[in-house]
């Protein structure tokens, strides 16, 4: 018998670990509680907490749930963290969002994908701009943002909003991304 509480919780962050596991990526809820799941949160917004990933460039993702009212649904954000181990810039001094270009503003079909924002020279959003697997994830998912972390957490994060619907691609290309990051200078 399921408790009030259990019945009544967000299980989005539930859902994904499902999804990260029918991949067969070693995926497994953490304990509540963890540093990261203050990385990425706003005000009026909470963490529905981390799913550790035990391989890969990627080691957790924080869900992040900012609550409806009568004037907005819900939404929710994924934060994935990259660790890197090199000394790293000022927080925030390398971020990258994305732009999609569509035939017709809002409703339009999405024609190209591009990246801009702070790259500090390190050519992350020319590398980022011209891989097609990457282009044709973001036509699916929306808006993407990535940006450096030098406190408390030392990395990357690679943020999604709820449109994201966890495919092989889609993973594939999140790795992807996330190898460009560890393997471009930061310095």
């Amino acid at each position: 018998m399921t408790s009030w509480n259990e019945r009544f919780r967000d299980k989005t962050r539930d859902t994904l670990e499902e999804a990260l596991t029918l991949l067969g990526v070693p995926a497994e809820m953490a304990e509540r509680g963890r540093p990261e799941e203050a990385i990425g949160k706003r005000m009026f917004t909470r963490s529905l907490g981390v799913i550790d990933i035990s391989a890969g460039p990627i080691r957790w993702v924080n869900v992040i749930k900012q609550d409806g009212s009568d004037k907005s649904p819900p939404q929710w954000w994924f934060i994935f963290g990259v660790p890197d181990g090199r000394k790293m810039p000022k927080e925030g001094a390398i971020k990258l969002t994305t732009l999609r270009k569509k035939s017709f503003p809002i409703f339009g079909e999405v024609l190209d994908v591009s990246w801009r924002g702070k790259d500090m020279g390190s050519g992350l959003i020319s590398i980022l701009s011209e891989d097609a697997t990457i282009d044709e994830m973001i036509k699916r998912v929306k808006d993407m943002t990535v940006q450096n972390r030098a406190e408390g957490f030392q990395g990357w994060t690679l943020q999604t909003g709820k449109n994201f619907q966890l495919s092989q691609q889609d993973w594939e290309a999140l790795q992807t991304i996330a190898l460009y990051l560890t393997m471009t200078s930061v310095g």
